[in-house]
């Protein structure tokens, strides 16, 4: 598992870049990862995605917020994982 940091400033089509020629490595999307981009990651390959402080923020977060913030995550990792599980690889 490679971690990709910062990936957030480069975009999921540098991702996508990198991706091609090394398509045999996992890779691990983090840093400026975050609701609005993390699907996106996901269904360009990535194994997995780091979400430390968007999730969590400076520690003042209440944890109301995170739980919501999570199941929010989860929910569009899901489908992010179930968009490319119906992909076919040419």
């Amino acid at each position: 598992l490679v971690k990709l940091f910062p990936i957030g400033t480069l975009g999921v089509d540098h991702f996508k870049q990198i991706r091609g020629p090394l398509d045999h490595i996992k890779y691990m999307c983090n840093g400026g990862t975050h609701d609005g981009n993390v699907g996106d990651f996901i269904r360009a390959g990535a194994t997995a995605c780091g979400l430390g402080s968007w999730l969590t923020g400076d520690g003042s977060m209440p944890l109301e917020t995170i739980q919501l913030r999570a199941k929010k995550l989860r929910a569009e990792v899901e489908d992010a994982r179930a968009h490319r599980k119906n992909m076919v690889r040419v």
